[in-house]
């Protein structure tokens, strides 16, 4: 469920510090940076374009590719209150774009944020089936359908209006790290579940820099690609395992960013100052403290530094995954 939230003051700093760092993520628009609807709106795009630099840049080295389009979808009918979030977003259908990722073919297609959607893979949306507000199932459905589309044809056709004026549209996939990746509007929480990265909105609001936010993103990544939910399923969530998951995934997050051309600095930063603000130590079962987190990136970063190749060609898969005793030593 997408909730109606109230935004704290803080939204309007955190669109002002990411501007001044130099960030090119989405922004609200001038005067609607505490409407819940349009900060959340910014902030897909904003994931959907890290997102799908990082999935396209790791494709060559990721076991699990599928065919991308870097199109999300959005139903109004998940929000809590659909009425008030269709008025503050502008919209007029039911089922539109959420976001397109940039660089992506939805994006090259022309494919804005807030264009309706009026048929997806040959099926006519004009008469889906009513559905409750707070439910994801019908936006589940349709993104199924269009992922699995995608994957049988190569392409997905959809039919969009935009000015009022219907266009249809073949969106050819090119190969992406299978993931998807959506923003959630409660808790203070970034996780992975083998299938999805969900990024609280809290997480994405403070860290205005792009390549932190990167590190948060990849990190989660990092877990889907590595099978880290299914290998915890198996083997336990004892402290010991949680612990070794979350050293792995933040020495591979390192990989991926270089790959996709972002500064592995930022990793070390996240952890000097977001990590460093709210990590544990020995208090936390699940990671290590920051201190000890940050020489693991450093690792990485170092061993990067080292290697001949150039963005794009770190070819991760012959390093991960890592032994216990790599992940926490480095070796």
């Amino acid at each position: 469920m997408r909730a109606l939230f109230a935004w704290p003051a803080a939204i309007v700093l955190a669109g002002s510090a990411h501007a001044a760092a130099g960030g090119t993520g989405p922004q609200p628009a001038a005067g609607s940076q505490t409407n819940p609807y349009t900060v959340t709106a910014a902030l897909d795009q904003r994931l959907q374009d890290t997102a799908w630099r990082l999935t396209r840049a790791n494709a060559p080295f990721c076991q699990n590719i599928v065919p991308g389009t870097g199109l999300l979808l959005q139903d109004m009918q998940a929000w809590a209150d659909p009425r008030a979030a269709r008025a503050a977003l502008g919209l007029t259908s039911e089922i539109s774009v959420g976001a397109a990722a940039r660089g992506s073919p939805a994006q090259m297609a022309g494919l804005e944020p807030g264009d309706a959607i009026a048929a997806l893979a040959g099926k006519s949306l004009r008469d889906l089936p009513p559905a409750p507000a707070r439910k994801f199932e019908r936006l589940a459905d349709l993104t199924q359908l269009a992922e699995e589309t995608t994957r049988a044809q190569g392409s997905l056709p959809l039919t969009v209006v935009s000015s009022g004026q219907p266009r249809g549209i073949v969106l050819v996939g090119v190969d992406v790290c299978a993931s998807r990746f959506e923003i959630v509007t409660r808790g203070n929480e970034a996780e992975a579940d083998g299938h999805r990265v969900l990024i609280s909105a809290d997480i994405a609001l403070e860290l205005a820099s792009e390549d932190q936010f990167a590190f948060v993103v990849a990190h989660e990544l990092a877990h889907n690609l590595l099978a880290h939910a299914h290998y915890l399923r198996r083997a336990g969530r004892s402290g010991r395992n949680l612990r070794h998951v979350e050293r792995e995934a933040d020495r591979l997050a390192v990989w991926l960013m270089a790959n996709a051309g972002y500064d592995t600095a930022g990793a070390a930063r996240f952890m000097k100052g977001w990590a460093r603000r709210r990590g544990n130590g020995l208090f936390n079962p699940s990671h290590d403290g920051w201190d000890e987190r940050l020489e693991g990136v450093e690792a990485e970063i170092s061993l990067l530094g080292a290697s001949p190749a150039q963005v794009g060609g770190y070819d991760w898969s012959s390093r991960f995954p890592l032994s216990r005793e790599d992940a926490k030593s480095g070796r």
